[in-house]
């Protein structure tokens, strides 16, 4: 489950799970097709749940994993070196990163006060610093940058006044002005929306 693609589309991290725990494996094409057989090379060896992936730039691998706090953690892997490093402070709840590669910034979700809120960190920064997106009332989950990056698509939890009960909408924030637009309205649940690409100058999300 929840495979990441290179940007070639030769590689792809996903999921996997065999001994009740999921683990990151990589499956690249080109490997596969050498050797006439498909190959998961396992990534991530620990008693955790790992999940998540984000592939990056050089095989290098973003991912969510519990396995030294108990909860959700934000960890990064070194392709060239192996080295696992956590990026997330280990306090809290941190889990659903998404990267964007033209402008180096990972998003994801934290717990705070009562709500998940989108988070950011600059990959381009040593020190991994944090900073807060959002501070609003209602659940931000499963979200997803946009190409150019000004933009994150995620489903929006809610209290709906209306309806008098909780729904979860479709929406999206730009990340230069903090507005959060609704997109959708049904009563339905919606979960894991997507950018499809759409032309030069912009996308299109599928839900």
């Amino acid at each position: 489950m929840q495979p990441s693609f290179s940007s070639d589309g030769n590689r792809a991290a996903l999921c996997l799970s065999s001994n009740g725990n999921s683990e990151i494996y990589l499956y690249d094409q080109n490997i596969c097709k050498s050797v006439g057989k498909k190959i998961f090379k396992q990534l991530t060896h620990n008693q955790g749940n790992n999940v998540s992936p984000c592939l990056l730039e050089k095989n290098d691998l973003i991912y969510c994993s519990d396995f030294q706090t108990g909860n959700p953690q934000i960890y990064l892997r070194d392709a060239k070196t192996l080295e696992v490093k956590r990026i997330t402070s280990g306090k809290g709840y941190c889990a659903s990163p998404t990267y964007n590669s033209a402008t180096k910034k990972l998003v994801y979700i934290r717990y705070i006060n009562g709500f998940f809120q989108l988070c950011t960190i600059n990959m381009d920064d040593p020190k991994y610093k944090e900073h807060q997106l959002t501070k609003t009332p209602g659940d931000k989950l499963d979200p997803t940058l946009s190409a150019c990056g000004k933009y994150v698509a995620f489903v929006h939890n809610t209290y709906d006044e209306k309806l008098k009960k909780r729904t979860s909408q479709i929406a999206t924030l730009n990340t230069k002005s903090n507005v959060i637009r609704t997109l959708t309205s049904s009563p339905e649940a919606k979960s894991y929306p997507c950018w499809t690409a759409r032309n030069l100058y912009g996308s299109d999300i599928a839900v």
